[in-house]
Order: C-alpha cells, then sequence, then structure tokens
C-alpha cells in the first residue's frame, strides 16, 4: 500500500525536485511541474486510486507547447518505479531529456520491486541481446488520420452519477473532459434505451404511429443531454474539440416481427414499405430534437450489432438485419431520409457497428448498392473476440475499400468489477493491458480510433436491466460517495491524452539486434506504435506485456535508448 502517492510531471533537472512549488489552488499547473507527495490523492494497493470528499481526482495538465529541444516520456507501470514514489499505473513524466547529437543517450528503469542486484543484473545481461530492438521514422510510410478516443453516456452512467454528489459527479465527468482531463475526443450515446438502462423503452412506443406523432424523448434524456453539454463546454474552454456519436439498440416492439426487445428479431416488412420508411424517419427525428437542445452528432452509426437478433437470438436490446436487408434498407429507405436532413453535412453515416468476424463480407455486400456506398462515411468496429479474430480482417477490409475509415466504437470488459475489499492487482493491470494492446494493433491496421464502452458503472458492473454486467474504467461506490479510477482509465490516457485528433499512424523501419525487419511488433511481448501529431510532434507508444523481462527500444532518429520495464507502457514524445 503507497500511503503518500504522488501524481506528477517530473523534469530530469535534479535541482528541480526540491525547489519547484506547486501551483496556487485556482491556477492550472504548468506543464511537466513537479508537485511534492500529496496526501489529498489516495491510491490502493492494486493501483485503484480512489476520489471521494477527502481524497481528490489526478488532474493531467493540456499537452501542447513542447521545447523541440527535449524529449518527453510517460510511464505506466504494475511496478512503479519507487525512485519517485509514483502511485502504480500513473501516467507520468520521467525525465526531459536535453538531446545530444554526438552521443546516445539512455534512459533507464529498475526492473520488477524485490528482485535482488545481482539478479537484476544477471538478467539485464540475458536479455541485452535478444530483448533489443531498433526504431527508424525518418522515411517511413505514413497511413490513416486518427478521429479519436473516447467512452460512452449510456443510461447507466447518467444514473450513477445521480446517486454521486453533484460535486464528485462532476468530478467523475471532469475525469474525461476539459484542461486536466484524459482528453476524450469522442463520446457514444444510445438512442433511446440499450441493456444499460434500468427499463426498455423507445421514442414511439404508441402502437402503429407511422406518422411519429407521438415521437418524444423520456426523463432519460435529460440527463444525457445535461452531461454531454457540460463535457462539451469544458473541452470547448480548453481548445479542444468534443465529437459525438449516435446508435440504436432496438425499434420500437410494434415494428419488430417478434414483438419484443430481445431475442431474434427483425423489422417488419421489406425495405420501401411503411416500417422501414417509418424507421428511417425515426433515426432521422432522433437527430433533429436533439439539434434542437443543442447537442449535434458527428457519428451516427445505423444499428448497433446488427448479427444481433439475426445471427444469433438477443438477450438484450437488438435489431437484427442480414447484410442484404441493411444494403437494401439504407438505399431504399435511410439515404433519402440522411440526404434530405440538415444532417447530411455534418453527422458522418456508420455501417457494422459489431464485431470483425463480419469483416469484410458484411461492407461488400452493402457497399455492391452504389446508393449505400454513398452515404455510409464509415465502418465501426467492435472488440469483442479480436482475440480470436486477429487484424487480417481489417487490412483486407481496408484494401477492398480505401476510402471508408474504420473506427473502433465499442469495447469493455463482459465482467464484472473486481470487489474493492478483494481486487487483485494482476486482475486490474491486465484488464488495462488488454485495452492498450487492443487499440495499438487496432491502429496499426487502419483503424482510425477506439472508443470505450461504459464510462462508469456501480460495484456490480450495472444498472441493467439484462443483467449483463461489465467492467468500466471508472466504478461508483455510490454508498459510500466516491468512485474509483481503475488501471484501464491510465492505460487510455496514453492514447486520449497524446494522440489528439487528425494525428496520423506511422509504419516504422523495425529491426533487432540482427538487422532483421519485424513490423509490426518486435514480437508477442512488445507493442509499438508510432504516430505523427499535428504539430509535427512523434509519439512512440511501446507496450511491454512480458511479466519478467525488459526491453531496450532505440529510437535511431534522435539517438536513445529507453527502457522498457516489464509490465509496462511508455509514450515517448519528440519532435524530429
Amino acid at each position: 500500500m503507497f500511503s503518500n502517492p504522488c501524481v506528477c510531471f517530473n523534469s530530469n533537472n535534479q535541482s528541480s525536485r526540491s525547489t519547484k512549488k506547486k501551483a496556487a489552488p485556482n491556477q492550472a499547473i504548468p506543464l511537466y511541474t513537479l508537485t511534492a507527495c500529496d496526501t489529498s490523492i489516495k491510491s490502493r494497493s492494486d493501483g485503484v486510486v480512489v476520489v471521494n470528499e477527502k481524497y481528490q481526482r489526478p488532474k493531467f495538465p493540456k499537452i501542447t507547447d513542447f521545447d523541440k529541444n527535449k524529449v518527453y516520456t510517460w510511464t505506466s507501470s504494475k511496478t512503479p518505479c519507487s525512485d519517485y514514489k509514483f502511485t502504480r499505473f500513473e501516467p507520468k513524466t520521467i525525465e526531459k531529456i536535453d538531446l545530444l547529437s554526438s552521443s546516445t543517450v539512455s534512459e533507464t528503469q529498475p526492473l520488477k520491486t524485490g528482485t535482488s542486484s545481482k539478479s537484476n543484473s544477471s538478467r539485464s545481461k540475458n536479455s541485452s541481446t535478444s530483448n533489443e530492438i531498433s526504431i527508424n521514422i525518418s522515411d517511413s510510410e505514413t497511413r490513416q488520420k486518427l478521429h479519436g478516443f473516447g467512452g460512452a453516456l449510456t443510461d447507466a452512467v447518467c444514473k450513477n452519477l445521480s446517486d454521486l454528489p453533484d460535486n464528485l459527479a462532476k468530478e467523475l465527468i471532469n475525469c474525461y473532459a476539459g484542461e486536466d482531463s484524459a482528453g476524450y475526443q469522442i463520446v457514444r450515446t444510445p438512442i433511446s434505451g440499450s441493456d444499460f438502462s434500468e427499463r426498455t423503452y423507445t421514442y414511439l412506443d404508441t402502437p402503429n404511429d407511422f406518422e411519429l406523432k407521438s415521437f418524444g424523448l423520456q426523463p432519460e434524456d435529460n440527463d444525457k443531454l445535461l452531461w454531454l453539454t457540460y463535457m462539451a463546454e469544458r473541452a470547448e474552454k480548453c481548445g479542444d474539440y468534443l465529437g459525438f456519436m449516435c446508435s440504436s439498440w432496438s425499434a420500437p416492439v410494434w415494428m419488430k416481427n417478434n414483438n419484443s426487445f430481445k431475442g431474434r428479431g427483425r423489422l417488419r416488412g421489406n425495405p420501401g414499405d411503411e416500417y422501414h420508411k417509418t424507421w428511417a424517419r425515426y433515426l432521422i427525428k432522433f437527430l433533429d430534437v436533439y439539434c434542437e437542445k443543442g447537442v449535434e452528432f458527428d457519428y451516427m452509426t445505423i444499428q448497433n450489432e446488427p448479427t444481433n437478433g439475426y445471427a444469433i437470438p438477443a438477450f438484450w436490446n437488438s435489431l437484427g438485419f442480414s447484410a442484404s436487408h441493411m444494403r437494401d434498407f439504407v438505399s431504399s429507405d435511410l439515404a433519402p431520409e440522411v440526404e434530405n436532413s440538415k444532417h447530411f453535412e455534418r453527422t458522418k453515416l456508420m455501417m457494422l457497428d459489431d464485431i470483425r468476424l463480419w469483416l469484410p463480407n458484411r461492407p461488400k455486400t452493402i457497399f455492391a448498392d452504389e446508393k449505400a456506398k454513398s452515404v455510409i462515411s464509415g465502418i465501426g468496429v467492435h472488440w469483442y473476440m479480436n482475440y480470436l479474430i486477429g487484424t487480417k480482417a481489417l487490412d483486407k477490409t481496408h484494401a477492398a475499400f480505401p476510402d471508408k475509415f474504420m473506427l473502433g466504437t465499442e469495447a469493455c470488459h463482459e465482467a464484472k468489477p473486481s470487489p474493492p475489499d478483494s481486487t487483485d492487482v494482476e486482475v486490474q493491470w491486465n484488464r488495462g493491458e488488454k485495452y492498450s494492446n487492443d487499440i495499438m494493433s487496432s491502429l496499426n491496421h487502419w483503424q482510425t480510433g477506439w472508443i470505450d464502452w461504459n464510462m462508469c458503472l456501480n460495484l456490480d458492473g450495472g444498472p441493467n436491466w439484462a443483467n449483463n454486467m461489465c467492467d468500466a474504467p471508472v466504478i461508483v461506490n455510490a454508498d459510500a460517495a466516491e468512485f474509483y479510477l481503475q488501471p484501464m482509465y491510465f492505460h487510455m490516457l496514453h492514447f486520449s491524452k497524446l494522440l489528439v485528433r487528425d494525428s496520423i499512424v506511422i509504419k516504422p523501419d523495425l529491426t533487432n539486434n540482427d538487422k532483421n525487419k519485424i513490423w509490426p511488433f518486435h514480437n508477442k511481448k512488445l507493442k509499438v506504435l508510432v504516430v505523427r501529431r499535428p504539430d509535427d510532434n512523434i509519439v512512440v507508444t511501446l507496450l511491454n506485456t512480458s511479466g519478467d523481462s525488459n526491453y531496450t527500444v532505440l529510437i535511431e532518429d534522435i539517438g536513445m535508448k529507453f527502457c522498457v520495464q516489464a509490465k509496462s507502457i511508455k509514450s515517448v514524445l519528440f519532435s524530429l
């Protein structure tokens, strides 16, 4: 247990550790200013940060105004660097190093805490040849432009926020948007209810209302509109832009052939009939009404997980579509409504919003229709089963449709959160590590971003009317009036905070010590992602999933070596 954790951004100027002062309470902490070990921030022994009336949330200054003669690093590790007494998993700046033109600079970190110096020396010696790679960026291939990273605001998220005192609810959302937050760039929200609601509902539950006369927002929308607006304002105040995405889970049951929110069900009738045209107008009506309330959407997916309810019976809100059914629905019903709406220029229409298993075949079927292809801008991809499906599906889809962006639209661990009184550091770290692993592999294969599922859930992983409990980066303990920032949150920071919108993924030259090409990864243990930001700074993200081996990474362009500790993620930012 770390009784005196610190949350700080560090310079390698050793004298600064004692001379730099903490910023005044009403001033933003400048980039890389070191703060003393702060007892106002509480970290549990499993690396989870506790936030309540007594203990504050960690704050992360906006990443701007870099010195081009400096190199910046941030590291999160299962084993904290005891030299600096950081909390576990806390993103931090290890050092800010002057570039040397004549020699290679090494940045080193200790090996696993508790390992003897003799063992450390032996392990370092044994791994010095097999665990070294070199990265060259200067002449590398540039790839896709990033749309961004984010999470979802569901009814469950809003309920958990309402269960906290108002100031803590705002502090939770402040973890995601604003000057000193994770800097999320996209927030997804359901069109009416999802399984992460306390009840089943839509905006048109009056049977046979083909004219949409009874269409109306529900009480749950008041909270969603409130928090979406709050986050957008927080982002705007610090010069950021927060984009919104919407996705529908189910049509009104009277429009479905099984008359149920769940199970195996699709729209009644066939594309071109009154059911399909009403459903298309329903989707556009939602955009209209939210726009009137001040919330405009940058993305709308045609249907959340359309194979759920078609290929398999769904256990929660769903609307099944075969590929040909969706193609014809878009072409004959949705496309005309989209083109005639005021949202056509702004709101990007996306297909799939489902797992990789259906790539590239579903896009091939739907894009065979020129009208459908012309109104659909991108492809939403969920992370579930990625460990089985792999990344070839992304490569094949990009090769077939290079003009359609692929964006990760949902991800979560389908397991309850770890109980606060019996949580395990291995489970906590591994759940965060799996986030980083999937983000890096997906971006190296043409995906343009990654959106997490619920931004916060309760101790049970809900509420969820279908009992489909899951984990989230932030967990709310309403009874104790506090919330917990889990390692997943800090892993997301390496991407949402540093890889800003419109950054471009780079395919670098990677070689091992034998000068063999090793793109995109050194092996299954070390992951590498390289991105050029709009400000022309380079970010190299390095993830070491090994439990006992360190890696040495030489970035040839700046002549510097970096030690990537076992079970850690390191981000390196510099200018060429």
